[in-house]
């Protein structure tokens, strides 16, 4: 990281209302992000976490290269010292994100999550959440991440399941066995219950294999 520093001048009208330092500064940086890019986290010290000012007070210092990972910001209140403050910042992916509480060791339903677009370090891929078991207790607005869960074990060779294969809007449904183990979200291949051809898909829930055809 280049210690060549660039303000970040872009406070409120005067007079404006007061805002947390923190409001203040994850605007500030993500305003001077790229789009693919997003705040994580902003580590204040306590003497600034809890505090309240007017936007036109604040100025922060970012690195002139500023990307994802680790940095360190000068954070400027007028009438105060600045203070270095590290961010974490992250690409903006698509996560499962806990919409209501769930319980260590409980099985994570559609119902308990909802896909998202954040900024993160790290997360679960999307497709092997539903299905699988938490390793401790998740609160509502949590990012779920690699550790949080534990993969439900995948349906067996020779599982029937039910088929749909898509093709635009057109949708048929069938039966048919797994050619090979696969967990929710992994890809696959079906034998067809009625003409025995074997075609590609991936798993959705406990028994459905979704494919395209071409």
């Amino acid at each position: 990281m280049k210690t060549l520093l660039a303000l970040v001048l872009l406070a409120g009208p005067a007079g404006a209302a007061p805002v947390a330092v923190d409001t203040i500064v994850r605007d500030r940086i993500g305003a001077a992000l790229p789009a693919e890019l997003g705040v994580v986290d902003v580590f204040l010290p306590a003497s600034l976490a809890s505090l309240a000012t007017e936007p036109d007070r604040v100025v922060i210092e970012l690195p002139r290269t500023f990307g994802a990972g680790r940095a360190s910001i000068k954070v400027i209140i007028r009438g105060r010292a600045g203070v270095y403050v590290p961010v974490s910042v992250g690409r903006r992916l698509e996560v499962m994100v806990v919409k209501r509480a769930v319980f260590a060791g409980a099985t994570i339903t559609a119902d308990d999550v909802s896909l998202e677009r954040r900024a993160v370090n790290s997360a679960a891929q999307p497709s092997t959440i539903i299905g699988s078991s938490t390793t401790r207790d998740l609160a509502v607005g949590n990012v779920i991440e690699k550790p949080d869960v534990v993969l439900a074990p995948p349906l067996a060779r020779g599982t029937q399941v039910t088929v749909e294969m898509r093709k635009g809007s057109v949708r048929v449904r069938g039966t048919g066995t797994l050619e090979a183990a696969a967990r929710n979200g992994e890809p696959t291949s079906v034998r067809l219950a009625h003409t025995r051809t074997v075609v590609r898909g991936t798993v959705r829930g406990s028994s459905v294999v979704v494919g395209e055809t071409p």
